[in-house]
């Protein structure tokens, strides 16, 4: 809205070489959306901005970072553009009346160069001199599935037994959900072990390795390269009766309080939203992810198949093997049948290089940088080479 707002006062307030001050997000600098804004890409208009003012570092201010820019109309977008970065604390008391002159703040003057990698493009005081090709693994990265609302699948296990778990909604899971979270919980029921799966999220994800993950009921099955996703009646054909209930309760849930822009599909669309849960392979021995968003990039090598968890039943810690992990759309994953190739992408992907350039490109909010998405593999990661030297060492430190 604030670029549209900018673009309409050009329009119809200013004569030709008129200037306007206007106050905007920082968000500016880096967020996609902004792409147009910043390479002078207007309908109507031409325009050129003269001055960008910085004032991320001048605390409190507003809600999200913010800054001034100083635009004319008429003319071509020419960059490097003269900066003026403000910085100093305000006091808290006063800080939207106090005056400038007694405000105390610091003015450093910069300049703000236009840097792209990929298709995206970014304000930077810094000159990119990174390759800009997109990855080789830009393609093989997806986010990973959308197995929410978290309460009809996520779980507690109760008690074990050979075939069947007593579990029940994930109390976790209720805790930390929407305000009506705690009606979308299922009660104490059992369930057929099979169809337990673990469920890495960002909230585990550290960088290298993982914390353990939740489990989950997942009504599905592996096939050769991807998940069959299988309905309550699916379910009931197979004989397994106890899921197939738990996922009726599920639908009944999912029904009574799905929002209105989720009224057009079932809770077996949203939960394998675009294929995200379906295609996981198990055929693939690793998966590699990242996180989404987050303050860095961090990454881990993810071994495909059966894995042993320790679970707190009502009878003490019980050693349960789930059937596969299952990645949640809060990171993104690429499957890989190499553990080198694996060991060399988490190298990277964590490296203090990689994640100093993204940084440019990350939009940023009340609480920091957030959205990585698929802006990491914009810059040229690329595909693992067994007979290089360099790739071979990056595979060695992401295994040590």
């Amino acid at each position: 809205m604030s670029a549209l707002f900018l673009a309409r006062a050009l329009d119809m307030y200013l004569k030709e070489g008129g200037v306007v001050g206007f106050v905007m997000p920082r968000s500016i600098f880096s967020a996609d959306q902004h792409h147009n804004l910043r390479t002078g890409q207007a309908s109507r208009i031409n325009y050129t901005i003269v001055e960008v003012i910085d004032l991320e570092n001048v605390k409190p201010l507003f809600y999200v970072p913010a800054c001034a820019i100083i635009a004319k109309k008429g003319g071509r977008m020419q960059y490097p553009i003269p900066a003026t970065v403000v910085s100093g604390m305000l006091p808290k008391d006063r800080h939207k009346i106090v005056g400038l002159r007694e405000a105390g703040l610091s003015f450093d003057q910069r300049t703000l160069y236009l840097v792209s990698v990929g298709e995206r493009s970014a304000w930077d005081y810094t000159p990119l001199t990174t390759k800009t090709s997109r990855s080789h693994y830009y393609d093989k990265f997806k986010q990973g599935a959308t197995i929410v609302p978290r309460p009809l699948f996520f779980i507690d296990i109760i008690d074990i037994g050979e075939e069947l778990a007593i579990v029940r909604s994930s109390r976790r899971a209720i805790e930390r959900g929407e305000a009506k979270a705690r009606q979308l919980a299922i009660s104490q029921r059992p369930v057929e072990k099979a169809y337990l799966y673990a469920v890495l999220t960002s909230n585990e994800l550290v960088p290298f390795c993982y914390l353990q993950p939740s489990v989950a009921v997942l009504p599905i099955e592996p096939q050769r390269r991807g998940y069959a996703l299988l309905r309550s009646d699916a379910l009931r054909n197979r004989g397994h009766g106890y899921t197939a209930q738990w996922m009726e309760e599920a639908e009944r849930l999912w029904e009574e309080y799905r929002g209105e822009k989720k009224e057009r599909m079932d809770i077996y669309g949203w939960l394998n939203y675009q294929n995200k849960l379906t295609s996981h392979d198990p055929s693939a021995k690793y998966r590699v992810v990242y996180s989404r968003s987050g303050t860095y990039l961090t990454a881990a090598v993810v071994p495909v198949g059966p894995r042993s968890v320790t679970v707190k039943t009502q009878t003490g810690d019980v050693e349960l093997e789930l059937r596969d992990t299952i990645i949640d759309n809060t990171l993104y994953v690429a499957h890989v049948d190499s553990l080198e190739e694996a060991d060399y992408l988490a190298a990277v992907l964590n490296s203090s290089v990689l994640d100093r350039e993204v940084k440019r490109f990350q939009t940023k909010g009340e609480f920091g940088a957030r959205d990585f998405h698929k802006k990491p593999l914009e810059f040229p990661i690329p595909k693992y080479n067994s007979e290089s030297n360099i790739h071979k060492q990056l595979a060695e430190f992401g295994k040590t």
